[in-house]
């Protein structure tokens, strides 16, 4: 075991070194243990877990001969201190996957949101120190393009040409390549503002999907001329230092014991020529019996590969079901064991790992023979020209939580604070509905709340109600009830100092009142005889649902909160039916989107950027059989599905961000339980 610290990796040309310079060859596996029955465990390197890894994961490295791990996914909530201590004595290195299944970039939309951008920041924050951090993955074959072509194939209308599918495949997966560099890029300069010296590689692990393998020896027609992950690679690792990736990972399983010889990924040395940046085997031991591991001395003997690649991972340490583990793994109350599967081959990888390494194999050999402009045109059947984004997406900044609010909970049950998918605080319940459990806490400012209660049924948190992102500055104050219906907007009370202002245009031929939380804020007059309407602009300090009435106090249109914010302009419904107030607001609607409706008690309003699209979605006809519209839905602006309560109170059903918002889609209320503010969507549509 090493006495001092492990040297710090860095990378040098198409090469690990260390800080003497000395080239870094990876001898790793995978190592999760969420999937095992006899674990479930999301987060391995947890101190918690650390008495497994010591007393049974880390023997079994040290026979694997293994000098690094790769982990998936770890909760950055924890410490990871005593596990990576205990690797680091054992002479073990950790690459750290920064996203999960909720915060990553999407396969199928391209989304990279803050809240991914925040969880790679904590995952950041915990191990960029540790001598031991490899490098960071922004993700794991986020880019596969036969599964994304295969995907818009099934969702497309009859008869959609193969052509199409290959345009639509193209379009997706430059939006996801432009994505995951924007995501990079932000890793790579926020870990400087921890440490400018640091050296940690960001990089990304992708699915071996070359290019030759979508030309014409491909059975599937739509899949001809789509981007090969070999292409996509070339853009990732192209353009500035501090935008490309540093590193690239490959999920390759070409080699299969007994069915390919040892020269099954000379193809793949060639295909890693033309990048300038360390490139690895981020997965690889494909199932066949017996799992020889027989390939592995290849990677440091073939001149057609030691000099384009720095090692591979084995796929994986743990037996999850699907027969790829080296060791089965048994709990008998509580004591763990590890035993090597028939399959994996554990003795053999321990003996091709423990062979020594040839030299030299310094950084020199392997000085980047390529271009790190991406290519424009690749393929052969057809050829396709491809226009890679002139620049990435906005970056994101790390942000602390710096809007100081108080939460003023009226709820007979506890309730939970959460932003971009971060549990921000929990409160305490009321102790009656009149006298409020109060508390003040720290948010991201210019952030989406919403405050969840836990459904006793299925112990699921359910929203309660929501503070739309314009509305969160330091200073307010949030009040939640349950009574107030599902994600209908929570009552706000701005500081005095900020109010907004509201403009209301009044069509009614009488006066109206502007009723704000069941208080009457404003009235507006009714138009002068040669005007359509009388405008008045009122000043706000509280929000939540907002009424127009005439003087009788009868519900002509209402608004939600979430809708509510500086400078809109809100006009009442001439036809005096209680429905949805128009907020006039330019909208862009380019996407043909099919909405339905599976509520057999209430008509559902659509909005998009305040203005309500179309007419009202009818009553089903029963919970099978929705009511539906194919509506021109804007690609810019978050959906929000509203129906009305029994108080003649327009309440958001759920909704769908705008980023999902893309042809081919068929968006649909939940009427399983409101309580879920997204809305169901499937690409069944036409």
């Amino acid at each position: 075991m090493p006495t001092t610290p492990l040297p710090v990796i860095s990378t040098s040309g198409k090469a690990f070194v260390d800080t003497s310079g000395n080239r870094f060859v990876v001898r790793g596996v995978a190592l999760s243990a969420s999937g095992v029955s006899a674990l479930m465990i999301d987060d391995i390197l947890a101190d918690d877990h650390n008495p497994l890894m010591v007393n049974t994961i880390i023997p079994k490295l040290v026979s694997l001969n293994v000098n690094c791990i790769r982990v998936y996914q770890v909760n950055p909530a924890n410490s990871h201190a005593l596990s990576m201590a205990s690797l680091e004595a054992s002479g073990i290195y950790v690459m750290v996957g920064l996203a999960t299944s909720t915060y990553s970039v999407k396969q199928m939309t391209g989304e990279y949101s803050y809240g991914t951008f925040l969880h790679a920041a904590g995952i950041i924050d915990e191990f960029y120190a540790y001598n031991n951090t490899l490098c960071f993955s922004v993700g794991n074959e986020v880019e596969f393009p036969g599964q994304q072509a295969s995907n818009l194939n099934s969702v497309a209308p009859a008869g959609t040409a193969a052509s199409t599918i290959v345009t639509d495949t193209i379009a997706l997966e430059i939006a996801v390549a432009q994505a995951m560099k924007s995501f990079a890029r932000d890793v790579k300069a926020y870990i400087k503002t921890k440490n400018p010296q640091s050296t940690i590689p960001v990089g990304v692990a992708m699915q071996d999907g070359p290019q030759t393998s979508w030309e014409s020896g491909n059975p599937n027609a739509y899949q001809l001329g789509i981007i090969g992950t070999d292409i996509i690679a070339q853009y990732y690792a192209s353009g500035a230092v501090e935008e490309r990736m540093d590193f690239i990972g490959i999920n390759s399983y070409r080699y299969q014991s007994g069915t390919t010889g040892t020269n099954a990924y000379d193809t793949l040395g060639a295909e890693c020529k033309p990048l300038p940046v360390p490139v690895f085997l981020t997965e690889t031991g494909a199932l066949a019996t017996p799992r020889t591991w027989a390939i592995v001395p290849q990677m440091y003997t073939d001149t057609n590969l030691y000099p384009q690649l720095s090692g591979q991972v084995a796929f994986q340490l743990l037996e999850e079901g699907s027969g790829y583990g080296l060791y089965d793994v048994t709990n008998s109350s509580g004591t763990i064991t590890l035993t090597a599967s028939t399959n994996g081959g554990a003795t053999a990888l321990g003996t091709q790992y423990g062979l020594p390494v040839p030299s030299p194999l310094n950084s020199a050999s392997t000085t980047p023979s390529g271009t790190t402009v991406a290519p424009t045109s690749f393929g052969q059947s057809p050829i396709v020209n491809v226009t890679w984004p002139d620049s990435l997406l906005a970056p994101y900044t790390y942000q602390s939580a710096d809007a100081s609010i108080t939460i003023e909970n009226y709820a007979l049950n506890e309730v939970q604070i959460t932003q971009m998918g971060t549990v921000m605080g929990t409160i305490a319940a009321a102790t009656n509905t009149t006298t409020p459990t109060s508390q003040t806490m720290n948010v991201y400012s210019g952030h989406a709340i919403s405050i969840q209660a836990q459904n006793p049924s299925d112990s699921t948190w359910d929203a309660l109600c929501g503070v739309a992102a314009a509305n969160v500055v330091a200073g307010i104050t949030v009040q939640t009830n349950v009574s107030w219906g599902v994600y209908s907007g929570c009552n706000v009370d701005l500081p005095t100092s900020n109010p907004i202002s509201v403009t209301v245009n009044n069509y009614a031929s009488v006066e109206i009142n502007v009723v704000v939380g069941g208080t009457v804020v404003a009235t507006v007059d009714a138009p002068a005889a040669n005007k359509s309407y009388a405008q008045q602009v009122v000043s706000l300090t509280s929000i939540g649902v907002l009424n127009l009435q005439n003087s009788a106090y009868d519900e002509i249109c209402s608004v939600s909160a979430l809708l509510i914010q500086d400078n809109i302009t809100i006009e009442n419904n001439v036809s005096w039916g209680s429905g949805c107030c128009n907020l006039p607001v330019p909208n862009n609607n380019t996407i043909p989107v099919t909405v339905e409706n599976y509520n057999t008690q209430q008509a559902m309003c659509l909005i998009q950027n305040g203005a309500q699209i179309g007419s009202s979605l009818p009553v089903a006809t029963s919970s099978t059989v929705p009511s539906s519209t194919v509506i021109q839905l804007s690609v810019v602006n978050d959906l929000y599905i509203q129906y009305e309560n029994t108080e003649n109170q327009w309440i958001t059903a759920c909704m769908v961000p705008a980023i999902e918002i893309s042809a081919w889609m068929t968006i649909a209320n939940n009427v399983a339980a409101y309580g879920n503010n997204m809305c169901v969507i499937s690409y069944s549509g036409g």
